[in-house]
């Protein structure tokens, strides 16, 4: 147990000592915006992406993005048992996005998938697919952000 505390404090001396920070942290500090001119597709993953974009839409920066989305969303049986029943769903949130900055042009494509356990009731099924697919909505939300941010 001494060897682990030991451990553990060397650890995270380093960590904290070579300027680690996690890809995926909350950063406030950006320097563009963001204006959402054309969404079409899934309405859920649009919702759920416009949700997460809208700290970047209210802010004014002289790098503004135009942005296009267009999603897509499908649930596709993996497996079955043996009377046929599915067991589990592989869900698959594709977004496809046309930046405009200017007369620059990107075009970013993001697909992130989950697998689904089915469950007895109904009504728990769907609030989980919800969930799952606000979180793959989230997901793409941030890689789309560290795309932006990689744009020069």
């Amino acid at each position: 147990m001494k060897k682990f505390k030991i451990i553990f404090f060397i650890t995270a001396i380093f960590l904290n000592g070579c300027g680690y920070t996690p890809i995926y942290v909350q950063n406030d500090d950006f320097n563009f915006s963001i204006k959402l001119s054309e969404v079409k597709g899934d309405t859920l993953i649009n919702k759920f992406i416009s949700s997460n974009l809208k700290q970047y839409q209210l802010s004014k920066n002289e790098k503004e993005y135009f942005l296009s989305i267009n999603s897509k969303y499908s649930k596709e049986a993996v497996s079955k048992d043996l009377t046929g029943k599915v067991k589990e769903y592989k869900l698959i949130a594709y977004a496809e996005f046309l930046i405009l900055s200017g007369e620059n042009e990107k075009r970013v494509v993001l697909k992130e998938t989950s697998l689904m356990k089915t469950l007895d009731d109904m009504i728990d099924e769907k609030s989980q697919e919800r969930n799952l697919i606000q979180s793959l909505a989230s997901v793409i939300t941030e890689k789309l952000i560290l795309e932006l941010t990689n744009i020069k």
